[in-house]
């Protein structure tokens, strides 16, 4: 009997501990922020793609839910494809019994919406937090990744020209950065910010090897959700050799092997290559002919905001810039640290920049946004403490002593 009391006045003691946590009570006020943004999303608010109840798709959704059926019943005569997203899907579609497009659709817009968003911003803080060394500027960072989504619909809103083109791109662009349409964006992210995260906490010193190999497992999944994310090895890789992390990078090596080996053998199996993949040099047939690369793409980062939002343009610019004078400053403060997310950011934006649609599409760089905001702000901090805040003292107490007289 005494036993049995104790073990519930731990339990107790437990469920107190939690219930009185303010990371318990953040995680429930995010998880109903999101709530609310995908119902009133689906109540058309802002403005979307929404049709009949239903968001239309915004890529690739409806031939991601075609192949995961079709290898649910067996058929694996389909296209090459990334499988990731797939393995993230099939059992969404098993539970659910989602026969129809639209069924997923909905179904998914919650699961991405809801619970890959606050899985996405909690990472978002945890990275604001090894980056920042601030809880109050973790908190912004997550606030401003909260509602980022909402700023830019409403910048292209209010300073976007009038037209169908511009007032589509602003509500499916809307959909994919909040997560709503049936995409492998939404797992990407999540997958990148906690492969991120973990090699910010090896950085500081050497970790248990379970904490690799988590991140190698991590890594190849989120390898193998997107063909772009092949670039991450080209990274993480490389990061943890530089960093001396030896033994690290064997666990690492060794738990990412399983997913590249069954990403292989479906190239394999449907594409009759192991380096099998849905895309090629053009796109758009014989009669578009669209080349996927080119040196003239990057130029594309002036020529479409001054084409469709020149407001855009100084958007970029002012954002460049504090990015740019924040990874200086970080390099200056914590030269591994800062050399780290820098290497990061060159090597997931670079190659973007000459693929043919990526300036079309803000998803493709949902892996670096949540860096682009933690910097900006890191940086906006130290202008504030190393030029204003001195100017704003000096002024008050030369006010004070001229009142004091």
């Amino acid at each position: 009997m005494t036993k049995l009391t104790t073990m519930s006045s731990e339990k107790n003691g437990i469920l107190r501990k939690i219930l009185s946590s303010r990371w318990t009570w953040a995680i429930i006020l995010l998880i109903f922020i999101r709530i609310l943004s995908v119902q009133l999303a689906f109540m058309n608010v802002p403005v979307t793609d929404m049709t009949d109840g239903v968001f239309t798709d915004g890529g690739d959704g409806t031939s991601y839910f075609r192949i995961t059926n079709q290898i649910l019943n067996g058929n694996f005569n389909y296209e090459p494809h990334a499988i990731g997203f797939l393995i993230f899907l099939a059992p969404v579609i098993l539970i659910s019994g989602a026969t129809t497009f639209a069924e997923i659709a909905n179904i998914m817009a919650w699961a991405n919406g809801v619970f890959l968003y606050v899985l996405a911003t909690i990472l978002v803080w945890i990275l604001a937090k090894q980056i920042l060394k601030s809880n109050k500027f973790a908190n912004i960072s997550a606030f401003f990744f909260l509602i980022y989504p909402y700023v830019f619909y409403y910048l292209f809103d209010i300073f976007g020209t009038s037209g169908e083109l511009v007032s589509s791109f602003k509500e499916t662009r809307f959909m994919q950065l909040s997560f709503l349409n049936v995409l492998s964006d939404p797992l990407s992210s999540v997958l990148a910010y906690a492969s991120l995260a973990l090699l910010f906490y090896v950085i500081v010193k050497e970790r248990q090897m379970w904490v690799y190999a988590l991140m190698g497992f991590l890594l190849s999944f989120f390898v193998i959700t997107r063909t772009q994310n092949i670039f991450a090895l080209f990274f993480f890789a490389p990061a943890l050799l530089v960093l001396k992390r030896y033994w690290g990078f064997v666990y690492f090596a060794l738990a990412s092997l399983p997913l590249g080996i069954l990403q292989m053998l479906a190239n394999y199996v449907s594409g009759g290559s192991i380096f099998a993949s849905p895309y090629g040099v053009t796109y758009g047939g014989p009669v578009l002919n669209i080349q996927m690369f080119s040196f003239k793409y990057p130029l594309r980062i002036i020529t479409y905001p001054l084409d469709h939002n020149p407001f855009l343009l100084v958007v970029i610019i002012i954002a460049a810039a504090l990015v740019i004078y924040g990874l200086w400053r970080l390099i200056k403060e914590d030269r591994r640290l800062g050399w780290t997310v820098t290497s990061y950011l060159l090597i997931f934006t670079t190659p973007l920049f000459f693929i043919e649609s990526v300036m079309r599409n803000p998803r493709y760089f949902l892996a670096v946004i949540p860096l682009i905001i933690i910097i900006s702000l890191y940086s906006i901090r130290g202008i504030y403490l190393g030029h204003v805040k001195d100017k704003i003292e000096v002024k008050v107490r030369t006010e004070q002593e001229r009142l004091h007289g």
